[in-house]
């Protein structure tokens, strides 16, 4: 399994068609998981992952807000230490071992990628009322669980964009009663849709 040496931002319209863009997703993948496992507090639903890379509202695209969560993430657990900062020089793509993320994967696996359509939710505080706030009202999920965002240009299965999240296991069943609430399919777990996202890091070998 192989991570980028240096992360870069995904374009708009991204396919992960070619291997570095694919490592990439699955980089974000792993460092959601490994930033939010050990952060995430049943006790402090609406709070816990909302204390940093608040998204700059004004940005010109939700790839850029994505932008501003990942990088902020990935030079976060560079400075405590968890990933390494690697030399410019060598091969774009890394061991997850050289990463620091050798156990990354079992932590990811131990949460759910969740799929939220902004595009076809309805504000109406249904999944922040099932999940005492981790979902806002808006179903969002917090900020420091984000992982890509991909368009619908992108993924022809279906006509409006996608962000994809990861879900600490503490909150997965409040979230899955959110899932069951939700009357306008703009909330639901990744697993089992074939969406874009799903068959990368399945071929990439991190979810199953």
């Amino acid at each position: 399994m192989l991570v980028p040496r240096h992360p870069h931002l995904l374009r708009r319209g991204e396919q992960f068609a070619d291997p570095v863009a694919r490592a990439t997703l699955a980089l974000y993948a792993l460092e959601a998981a490994v930033w939010c496992a050990p952060r995430a507090d049943h006790c402090a639903p609406q709070s816990c992952l909302r204390r940093q890379f608040t998204p700059y509202i004004f940005n010109e695209s939700r790839e850029d807000s994505i932008g501003d969560v990942v990088l902020g993430r990935h030079s976060a657990l560079q400075t405590s230490a968890v990933v390494p900062l690697l030399k410019v020089d060598g091969p774009p793509l890394v061991p997850l071992r050289d990463m620091g993320l050798a156990q990354a994967p079992a932590i990811l696996r131990s949460g759910r990628l969740l799929v939220w359509h902004r595009d076809l939710t309805v504000d109406d505080g249904a999944g922040e009322t099932e999940t005492v706030g981790f979902l806002d009202d808006s179903d969002m999920p917090p900020w420091e669980t984000w992982i890509t965002y991909v368009d619908p240009s992108a993924d022809s299965a279906v006509s409006e964009g996608y962000l994809v999240a990861w879900v600490p296991p503490v909150f997965v069943d409040s979230v899955s009663a959110a899932v069951g609430v939700n009357a306008y399919s703009a909330l639901y777990w990744l697993d089992g849709t074939s969406l874009l996202v799903e068959r990368v890091l399945l071929d990439a070998g991190y979810l199953g």
